[in-house]
């Protein structure tokens, strides 16, 4: 890694402020224990009740005061202390209308309706828009994640079994117990047989039969229904450079990676969502020792937090491989800079040297 680069995660190990020491003092009594409740949910949480926190309940008034319109969204990511929200396009805006009024209801706060902004963003094939919550230091305890539940729609063939999670008739966060069915997966749509899809489904979120994100549903015509696949939505929201936490869960055990871009990916999700556990997996052994301190998971809440903010909205481009297979490199679009990141490929998989 360039120095200039490496200064975005040690500057402030450098200049000023309190020593290591006592910063790690003070991130094992606050910070950590949010972050790791943020990782770590109640084991007798059940894999639905899990999932809920990512998906809010939405209501959004237009200018004619009798139109209010119901659904949910999906958070997919954090940044800029605010919370990102993906829903269905169609919720939001009328043509060129868009909604007077936006709050939303956070699973873990579901008392309180909270204002939304619906920013410029949008994908009519997606049926997709984007919302912020901002200033989330006020919500105290985070509402949401963990983000780790996102499923694989590219597995999805028909017959599969589905679930849904959204606001319908105002049952808010109502999860089907018999399962829909997929009926086809081709492109950026999901479409499945449902008894029990309904219009405050739109926004929510689709779900596989364990009960991880694969789809956002923009179309409920019973007895069909019609989700985003999440990955297309995720890809696009990436594009348009918004941070994106929603990643793949990975065992507990060492992850191996099969390919450089999957230790990147994994190496940005875990950085996003200041996951030390994930962060440490992803370096090489003999990576420098301005990394030591994310591969031994002694960084503290501060260091997390930087470089949380500096791999937001980053892009993978394709791996470069050597000769032998050995090393790679792969290009990654950060916001402040274009970098190279050095990999090599171990026993464990692919990890990251430097850059």
């Amino acid at each position: 890694m360039k120095r200039v680069a490496r200064s975005v995660l040690i500057a402030m190990w450098i200049f000023g402020g309190p020593s290591i020491a006592a910063m790690i003092g003070v991130a094992s009594q606050t910070g950590a224990k949010v972050l790791a409740g943020q990782r770590q949910p109640a084991p007798d949480i059940s894999p639905e009740e899990k999932i809920k926190p990512l998906i809010v309940m939405l209501t959004a008034k237009f200018s004619d005061p009798d139109e209010e319109r119901f659904g949910a969204g999906i958070i997919f990511g954090l940044g800029n202390d605010r919370i990102y929200i993906a829903t269905a396009n169609h919720l939001v805006r009328k043509g060129q209308q868009e909604a007077q009024s936006l709050r939303v209801r956070f699973k873990r706060l579901p008392v309180e309706e909270i204002e939304a902004k619906l920013l410029k963003d949008a994908d009519p094939d997606l049926d997709l828009a984007v919302l912020a919550v901002a200033n989330l230091a006020r919500l105290g305890k985070l509402p949401f994640g963990p983000f780790d539940q996102l499923g694989d729609p590219s597995s999805l063939k028909r017959g599969d079994s589905l679930y849904s999670v959204g606001n319908p008739r105002g049952r808010q966060w109502y999860l089907n117990v018999t399962p829909d069915k997929v009926a086809g997966n081709s492109g950026s749509a999901i479409s499945f047989e449902s008894a029990f899809i309904e219009p405050g489904h739109s926004g929510g979120a689709l779900l596989d039969e364990r009960m991880e994100m694969v789809g956002m549903i923009k179309a409920s015509n019973p007895p069909e229904g019609v989700a985003a696949n999440i990955q297309s939505v995720l890809d696009t929201l990436k594009q348009w450079g918004y941070p994106v936490s929603l990643m793949r869960r990975i065992a507990k055990v060492r992850a191996i990676f099969t390919t450089p871009e999957a230790a990147i990916e994994t190496f940005l999700a875990a950085a996003a969502t200041r996951d030390l556990e994930r962060l440490s997996q992803c370096f090489a052994d003999n990576a420098p020792r301005e990394w030591d301190r994310l591969r031994n998971k002694t960084a503290g809440k501060q260091e997390l937090d930087q470089l949380a903010e500096f791999v937001q909205g980053a892009l993978v481009g394709d791996a470069k491989l050597s000769p032998d297979g050995i090393t790679a490199t792969v290009p990654v679009r950060f916001r402040a800079r274009n970098e190279i990141i050095k990999m090599i490929n171990t026993v464990n998989g692919w990890r990251i040297v430097d850059f």
